[in-house]
Parts: C-alpha cells; structure tokens; sequence
C-alpha cells in the first residue's frame, strides 16, 4: 500500500502488482441543509470530499448569480453575500474535482438554507425547524 499526502486530504493505493494501482475515486458528503442563525448549531454549509487532491466549489442563487466560491482551504459558506445574510430558499452548489491522476468531476448539488421565522405558535426555534425535517 503506498500512501499520497496532498493538501491534508489522504489518497490510498493498492498496489496488486508492479503493472497497475487500482484507484478510488473521489467521494464527496454534502449537506443539503443548513441554518445560519448563529446558535451554533449547523450554522455553515460545508462540503466534504476524499480522494481528491483539490476541489472548488461555487454557490450560486436562484437567478444564476455566483454568492460564493470556496476551495479545499476555505470551504464554509455562513450564508453571507455582500455582508448581507440571504434570504431562506434553495441554492445550487456546484463542485469540481480533481483526482490524483488530474482526472476532472463536476457535480451539482441543491441545498436548502433556513433563516428561521417563528411560525405562529412556534415557541421555540427547534419546533419551528422540525416543520423542515
């Protein structure tokens, strides 16, 4: 087995013999939800991904315009465009990777992010969000 650093992400190989190396390719995890109300609970959105030796990853809002790009260095959107907090709604992530043999992914992922409003006879914040689960 033979271990490759790059970027704090760890890729694995295993060697079956001295012609080729299988390969795994990459995985990414991706919150389809968020709540950037600053209760310290889910209050960023943050993309997981291994096997990768980078990635960028882009959010974009309901008119196509780009609110954030990130990177494996910096990948937490707190749900702020142009110092303003954006509204509740759904937003498109897009994620492009590249493996360690400079191989190319894309993906795009649909993520909802909450700023809460209490509903009426809400009394708590948490009872208000499990109308969304």
């Amino acid at each position: 087995m033979k271990f490759l650093q790059s970027h704090d992400i760890l890729i694995l190989y295993k060697s079956i013999s001295n012609e080729f190396c299988l390969d795994y390719k990459p995985f990414i995890f991706a919150l389809n939800s968020f709540s950037p109300n600053d209760d310290g609970k889910n209050d960023s959105y943050n993309v997981f991904v291994s096997g990768a030796i980078s990635y960028e990853m882009s959010i974009f809002n309901r008119w196509g315009e780009k609110i954030f790009k990130g990177n494996q260095e910096q990948s937490s959107w707190v749900g702020y465009y142009l110092n303003q907090k954006c509204q509740s709604g759904v937003y498109l992530m897009q994620i492009e990777i590249i493996d360690a043999d400079g191989k190319k992914y894309k993906n795009q992922f649909y993520n909802y992010v909450i700023l809460p409003i209490p509903k009426a006879g809400a009394k708590t914040e948490e009872q208000f969000l499990r109308g969304f689960m």
